[in-house]
C-alpha cells in the first residue's frame, strides 16, 4: 500500500481501539481518551511480555486463536513472539 491508500484504510474505520504506527500514519479514533492511549502497551508490557519470557522467550510452536481480533493488536503481538496466530472477527475488514 502506498501512503495515501494507508490513510484512506485508516480513515474508513468508525474507531481504533489500538493505536498502530503505519509507516509513520498513526491510528487514533476522535472517541478514545486521550488519558488511556497507551493502556494495550502497558498490558502488553506487564503481561503478554511477562507470559512470553516465562514460557522461555518465544511463543514458537504454540498456536493461539485470537476471537474478537478487532484491529489485531494482540494478533500482531503473538505473531511477532513467534505464535501460529489464528484470528477471527465479527467485521471482515477488521482481519
Amino acid at each position: 500500500m502506498n501512503n495515501e491508500e494507508i490513510k484512506q484504510t485508516i480513515a474508513s474505520f468508525p474507531r481504533w481501539h489500538y493505536q498502530f504506527n503505519l509507516r509513520g500514519n498513526l491510528t487514533l479514533s476522535p472517541l478514545v481518551d486521550k488519558g488511556r492511549i497507551l493502556r494495550h502497551k502497558e498490558r502488553k508490557k506487564y503481561f503478554f511480555d511477562l507470559l512470553v519470557q516465562l514460557l522461555g522467550g518465544s511463543l514458537v510452536g504454540i498456536r493461539v486463536l485470537d476471537i474478537g481480533c478487532n484491529a489485531g493488536f494482540w494478533s500482531y503481538a503473538q505473531s511477532k513472539a513467534d505464535a501460529i496466530s489464528f484470528w477471527e472477527s465479527m467485521e471482515d475488514r477488521c482481519i
